[in-house]
């Protein structure tokens, strides 16, 4: 999981942890690795720092803050990102909007692919729509690759604690909303019943009672 959600090598994990100290994963009875939600932050950071141009040896002591500041070279301009989508988009290449999609949600970890890639993308997406500088296939394939990345995403995901149900109600079939909604909540441990769009608000509260959840989005 933590191989999936910072790009980084079973190998690289190992070697950070134990002959440079950077990152120090609990273990469980058995002696498996368990990563917190902080350790993932960190090992993002060291991630762009080292790509910068640092050395691990030389990061390993330093603070989350000290690496985002040593991390900031490599930052994109948004726009940056955003072009390098509606390229892919105006080809009609689904594969590639996808895979550019996926790569910045690895890089940058959910919450900042949320709020710097997968909004202003969908912003634009709907200004330009709205503008006539964008047709309604182009429109229809960004949500598709948007919906197939998140959803992949979380369903490879998965908390324990609490319970939210997530769905939208009769007649409501955009479902992004929900899935970022459900892709944060797992990020942050909570179990999330998904049950997607178009469902009758009775049969979403019966399910919110036998799934003995605490919250309904």
């Amino acid at each position: 999981a933590v191989v999936r959600l910072t790009g980084l090598t079973e190998h690289v994990l190992r070697a950070w942890e134990r002959r440079h100290g950077a990152i120090a994963p609990a273990r469980s009875k058995g002696g498996t690795r368990r990563y917190s939600a902080q350790d993932v932050t960190r090992l993002r950071l060291l991630a762009a720092a080292v790509a910068a141009g640092n050395r691990i040896g030389e990061l390993a002591a330093l603070s989350n803050r000290e690496l985002a500041a040593r991390a900031a070279p490599l930052a994109e301009p948004e726009r940056a990102r955003l072009e390098e989508l509606f390229s892919a988009l105006g080809r009609l290449d689904a594969a590639a909007v996808e895979r550019q999609l996926a790569l910045q949600l690895s890089a940058l970890g959910v919450r900042l692919f949320l709020e710097t890639v997968a909004l202003p993308f969908l912003r634009e997406v709907g200004s330009r729509w709205q503008g006539g500088t964008l047709c309604t296939s182009e429109e229809h394939l960004a949500s598709a690759a948007l919906r197939g990345v998140i959803a992949r995403a979380q369903r490879a995901g998965g908390g324990q604690s609490g319970g939210l149900l997530l769905a939208t109600p009769a007649g409501e079939r955009h479902e992004l909303g929900i899935l970022m909604v459900s892709l944060c909540a797992q990020e942050h441990g909570t179990r999330v019943v998904y049950l997607g769009c178009d469902l009758p608000a009775d049969e979403i509260a019966d399910a919110a009672t036998r799934a003995r959840v605490q919250a309904v989005g």
